[in-house]
């Protein structure tokens, strides 16, 4: 069986275009798909700078594919047609249905090569598919003409809506096991069209260097992004028509309705992996500009774990973390239950100087896996915390321990010595914790020789961004609540008023009030020559080592994060 001509030849002997063009735009093609992200067709390339007309590419389409070229600019449709094709199909691809009786229906497509929708139609009609060809625009003005007068008429054929679906997994699924025998690994040099969902998830866990997947449609196909610390990265490509077989695989998998993915929504679903193994995936349904796209990420991962912005730190505190440089020190976050230590933890790790640093992290709840992170469940006696001193002589450079006993605390501290740490434990705001450390025998100077950084927070309730509004407050309602009105800049402030996306509670998730102490020479001198008291953190704030967790509550009053109640809670300790 012979090869179809390449449609380059086609044009070039009909004498549409000059070899040296085709040469050119060939060249071209290949410098696009690296700028992109994803191939751009070769007709659709001459026809974005003009070198042919619809009509000349509609026909050399036609002769490339052995079908008729027709002209639809004077299409009318009918409805005793469109009433027997399934409304599913028909509104989800373009396509012109022009005849159809017992034995065959007749098609015309833009470029006619959609295996896809010739299985769907087959299964759905049970009649031979006859193609032909015709120009982009009229296929698109006569599909919108087809699809309009069939909800005009009240029309729609919805017999094959279950089947539609049910057919697309039957069809993966085949392809599947044969995929699953002959290609195990995903290559992402080339378009992902011949993978599952199910492979192309696996290989994505197997790596462990992605944060995420995201699918985003453009005209002409699918580019797949991976999260990275930073941002994204080109992951791969599908077809238009292989991305709608995955949505409506993510769709079912997470049980939800067509009018759900209308708007932003959330949903999971699990994934086996083998036998008693499953992962389970976050799956964000986005209506994007040029069509519906996915956000994949595993569910367990906490967005705001990403980076230290997203945590809830002020720009200022970040800069300050992010140039350590050199600094072998670590941070240790203290707070209590429930306040976000662990997310905090994760961020601190996850920094853009720690991605070629081979890390060791211990934690009582497992988190997302990183490809340069080595992970150790704790028990509740946290006994494998006991061959520390061994990893710490290995090459492993930075080391991350959640909910750290204050028993193992001195043990931990001197056989990291020399590392990086990042350590949470459950304690009181700062200057009483060093009290206490005092008191147990830990020297401050050892303390600060492993911390560079130590951060005390809570979690105050966060005004849902939807439904809040700005609302002026009088003098003496301000008065009321115990704060003094010329201290505050501002004369309006956000109220939550309550919708449904914080079910009418006026809160919507939490944000981070902190205090943190910045061990640098002056600071760690007046923290090891002074007694710890008031009058001493009034010349640590003074020194600037010691930010105060009110000026962080002040700064995110004023960004409407939080209300004025809450700020006067915060100040006046009921928080």
């Amino acid at each position: 069986m012979s090869d179809k001509p390449k449609l380059g030849q086609i044009l070039v002997k009909s004498g549409a275009i000059s070899l040296k063009d085709l040469e050119s735009f060939l060249k071209n093609q290949e410098e696009l798909k690296d700028e992109r992200g994803y191939q751009t067709k070769l007709g659709d390339l001459l026809l974005e700078n003009k070198l042919v007309t619809e009509s000349t590419l509609a026909m050399a389409f036609a002769e490339q594919q052995g079908v008729k070229f027709t002209d639809l600019s004077r299409y009318s449709p009918d409805l005793g047609v469109l009433e027997k094709i399934p409304f599913s199909i028909l509104s989800r691809f373009k396509f012109v249905p022009l005849y159809l009786d017992s034995q065959k229906l007749v098609v015309a497509l833009h470029d006619p090569v959609d295996t896809f929708l010739l299985d769907l139609l087959y299964k759905a009609l049970g009649v031979t598919i006859e193609l032909q060809s015709a120009t982009r625009s009229h296929v698109e003005n006569a599909h919108r003409s087809c699809v309009d007068s069939v909800k005009k008429a009240g029309k729609e054929n919805h017999n094959f809506d279950i089947n539609f679906e049910e057919y697309r997994l039957i069809l993966e699924q085949e392809k599947d096991v044969k995929q699953e025998i002959e290609k195990p690994e995903v290559s992402l040099k080339n378009s992902l069209n011949e993978y599952s969902l199910e492979i192309i998830l696996k290989q994505f866990i197997k790596d462990q260097r992605h944060f995420g997947l995201k699918f985003s449609p453009n005209h002409h196909e699918v580019v797949i992004s991976g999260r990275i610390r930073g941002g994204w990265e080109y992951y791969g490509c599908l077809s238009l028509e292989k991305f709608q077989a995955f949505w409506i695989k993510v769709k079912n998998l997470c049980q939800v309705s067509e009018e759900d993915t209308a708007y932003i929504s959330q949903a999971w679903f699990e994934l086996p992996i083998r036998e008693g193994e499953s992962h389970t995936f976050q799956v964000t349904f986005l209506p994007g500009r040029n069509g519906l796209e996915l956000l994949l990420e595993p569910y367990s991962l906490d967005r705001r774990s990403l980076s230290l912005e997203r945590v809830g730190l002020l720009e200022t505190d970040v800069m300050r973390i992010a140039n350590f440089g050199s600094d072998p020190r670590g941070v240790l976050v203290l707070g209590g239950p429930q306040s976000g230590k662990s997310t905090t933890l994760l961020a601190l790790m996850n920094q853009n100087r720690h991605a070629s640093h081979h890390q060791l992290l211990f934690e009582e709840r497992t988190s997302f896996t990183v490809a340069n992170r080595s992970q150790i469940h704790l028990d509740e006696h946290q006994s494998q915390l006991d061959g520390i001193g061994f990893a710490s002589q290995s090459s492993i450079e930075v080391f991350g321990i959640d909910s750290l006993s204050p028993e193992r605390f001195h043990s931990v501290l001197r056989q990291t010595s020399g590392k990086i740490l990042y350590a949470t434990q459950n304690a009181h705001p700062i200057l009483p914790f060093l009290s206490q450390m005092e008191k147990q025998g830990v020297s401050l100077g050892h303390l600060f020789s492993q911390f560079r950084l130590i951060i005390h927070q809570k979690l105050v309730p966060s005004i849902c961004t939807w439904c809040s509004s700005l609302t002026p407050y009088p003098a003496e309602h301000i008065a009321k609540m115990g704060l003094k009105p010329e201290t505050l800049k501002k004369p309006l402030f956000y109220l939550p008023a309550g919708c449904d996306y914080c079910e009418n509670k006026g809160y919507s998730d939490f944000t981070l009030i902190y205090e943190i102490l910045h061990a640098t020479p002056p600071t760690v001198k007046l923290l090891t020559e002074n007694p710890i008291s008031n009058e001493l953190a009034m010349h640590l704030m003074k020194a600037g080592g010691l930010s105060s967790p009110n000026n962080v509550a002040r700064d995110k009053l004023y960004r409407g994060q939080i209300t004025l109640d809450t700020y006067a809670a915060i100040l006046q300790r009921k928080l």
